[in-house]
């Protein structure tokens, strides 16, 4: 007959309750500060969708109209002596120092630069080959801030101050001048058929055609100007709409080509960029509010 095996007796050791009791306490405090750093570290987060830095580099004097961006993702900028580009990791791959107050910069074809401003003591146009080496230059009086039109074959148009349109070709050859009768300040902008729209007088100040030969086709549209428009604020949309900023007021205006004014839109906003249009049409600009001295970005659909 097996015998039954006694159940073991249980002791107490004395205080072993409270020991227990202060070991959950200590794991519920270490809960509860981890959860209070998670908290914190989510407060402190990035907001969604902002990505880190990913390099900066000091700039004296770096001007916001001098910069501009190449299909390669490297970025061309600089001060008024010295034009630079930096590669995506921030890397300088290139300086071109021999070009004192150079006031704009773009891309033009075959990773070539062209820029605008002062050299050797006059306005000129100034071709870069794409690693930076000096190609050619051309006397035009263009404006600081305002970069040549490059034309889808290479060819450069200039606009200034001398009432006068100047073309360029890729190599430098000069192609053609034709007079506008009125001081252009804004770079030409360029219809679908590859026709220019410049500030030009017929006979006040108004938007004119001009081909991409340099021959006059006339007024853009019905409108005149009390005072010329800044055309350095202005775009054109995919159906060859010319939006319009600035112009003295707070306004957006549409322009159409051979028609009256389409609309005015009221931006409460002093215009300091030029209109963007995107791929879906949306209009989109940036001002200074006056109320607030804030700026802020507009988008019309």
């Amino acid at each position: 007959m097996d015998s039954a095996v006694p159940a073991a007796s249980k002791t107490s050791t004395p205080g072993s309750p409270w020991i227990r009791r202060l070991m959950l306490a200590a794991v519920g405090l270490g809960a509860a500060a981890a959860v209070g750093a998670g908290w914190i570290a989510y407060q402190r987060r990035p907001p969604a969708g902002m990505p880190p830095i990913r390099w900066r580099q000091e700039v004296p004097g770096l001007q916001a109209q001098l910069g501009t961006l190449t299909r390669d993702g490297v970025f061309v900028g600089g001060t008024g002596e010295i034009v630079t580009a930096w590669d995506r990791d921030g890397k300088a791959v290139w300086n071109f120092t021999n070009g004192p107050s150079l006031g704009s910069v773009i891309e033009g074809i075959q990773g070539a630069f062209l820029l605008g401003g002062y050299r050797q003591g006059t306005r000129r146009v100034v071709c870069l080959d794409a690693q930076g080496r000096f190609q050619w230059d051309q006397r035009a009086v263009v404006i600081d801030g305002i970069p040549p039109t490059v034309l889808p074959d290479g060819n450069v148009v200039t606009s200034g101050t001398d009432r006068e349109l100047h073309a360029f070709s890729a190599s430098g050859k000069p192609l053609w001048n034709v007079d506008i009768q009125s001081g252009s300040y804004g770079p030409p902008l360029q219809l679908s058929d590859g026709a220019l729209v410049t500030l030009g007088s017929t006979p006040g100040p108004g938007l004119v055609v001009v081909g991409s030969d340099g021959r006059p086709q006339g007024p853009f549209c019905t409108q005149r100007f009390d005072q010329e428009p800044n055309l350095r604020l202005a775009a054109v949309g995919r159906d060859n709409t010319v939006y319009l900023a600035g112009n003295g007021g707070e306004f957006l205006r549409a322009f159409s080509r051979g028609g009256p004014l389409r609309w005015t839109l009221s931006l409460d906003l002093e215009a300091a960029s030029r209109p963007v249009v995107s791929p879906m049409g949306t209009l989109l600009l940036t001002g200074r509010n006056p109320k607030s001295e804030a700026f802020e970005v507009v988008a019309r659909s």
